[in-house]
């Protein structure tokens, strides 16, 4: 069955102050353009030979107060970024944590016309696929959610299991996780098993 629990949406602080950054990064080059733009001779100007000198001197003069705005805008959002930074690192250090990363997997527990995995087959797949791949530990819940059938448009609620594994960020790690992923979707006829990946600070 499709995954049927969704456990909580996250925006990291850092995809928050990169979008800053890109939004003062757009207003220089905006007031570039403008700038560039208003050098342009007007042609009905120059037929006229009348040229508003104050008028584009004013210009001018909005135009760098909007660049400087705009310069101390990315001026505070990398200060604001690197104080942050900087912050998890000293409270990571205080827990003597190192950065590691946590995985969910999330598996439902319905099979379709089979009823659903029982408690003996999920401890018996927890024994031969799971922790023989993540010996040092884990974590596994109980937990309720719901999904939406992409065909019918029905919601549909259904049990579930979620596994956290904190464990080093590396290439085996990540093919470890998928190995279990299909095994349990092989073995429970399921269309999808969820996988969460976050970065974290953990002490053991």
């Amino acid at each position: 069955m499709i995954l049927p629990l969704l456990l909580r949406v996250e925006i990291a602080p850092g995809d928050v102050k990169l979008a800053m950054g890109v939004i003062g990064v757009l207003a220089v080059f905006l007031g570039m353009v403008l700038f560039a733009l208003d050098r342009v001779p007007d042609r009905k100007a120059q037929d006229a030979k009348t040229q508003d000198v104050a008028g584009r001197k004013a210009h001018g003069s909005n135009f760098m107060r909007a660049l400087i705005l705009a310069a101390a805008w990315l001026v505070l959002v990398a200060g604001t970024d690197t104080s942050t930074a900087e912050g998890a690192a000293t409270s990571c250090q205080l827990i003597n944590g190192k950065s590691m990363m946590q995985a969910e997997l999330l598996f439902g527990r319905r099979i379709a016309g089979r009823g659903r995995v029982s408690d003996a087959q999920w401890s018996d797949f927890l024994q031969r696929e799971v922790t023989p791949r993540f010996p040092d530990g884990l974590t596994q819940l109980r937990a309720s959610g719901q999904w939406r059938d992409p065909d019918t448009g029905r919601i549909t609620h259904e049990q579930s299991f979620v596994v956290r594994i904190i464990a080093a960020e590396t290439p085996e790690t990540l093919a470890r996780l998928t190995q279990i992923s299909t095994a349990y979707r092989q073995r429970f006829h399921q269309q999808s098993v969820g996988l969460t990946l976050s970065t974290t600070c953990a002490s053991f």
